[in-house]
């Protein structure tokens, strides 16, 4: 049971965390103000995002970890999917935002 627990946990924390990338990213081309707040962090603002989504994951891997009490398979599943979706999701809203921009200009 603790390994189910343990992936429905990280499949959560992943999906919360791409998501959370996803906007930052997406904030951070719209906004040069946001972009330079981000790299004032940690010099790049690259960087600051890929601390933001470490920190982001595991402090809600240790949340979803300490409050799942009945995880099964089924709940261990669709928290897989969720991820599976929000990767293809991130990866499409990336892709577009850029193609998208190259394309105005």
């Amino acid at each position: 049971m603790n390994k189910l627990s343990s992936i429905y946990s990280s499949s959560y924390s992943a999906t919360i965390s791409i998501i959370l990338t996803v906007v930052i990213t997406l904030g951070a081309e719209l906004s040069p103000s946001f972009k330079t707040w981000l790299a004032g962090f940690t010099g790049h603002h690259w960087v600051t995002k890929s601390w933001i989504s470490i920190i982001v994951f595991v402090l809600l891997f240790l949340v979803f970890r300490l409050t799942s009490k009945s995880v099964d398979a089924s709940k261990t599943k669709r928290a897989i999917c969720t991820l599976e979706t929000s990767v293809v999701l991130g990866i499409i809203i990336i892709l577009g935002f850029y193609l998208y921009e190259f394309l105005k200009h």
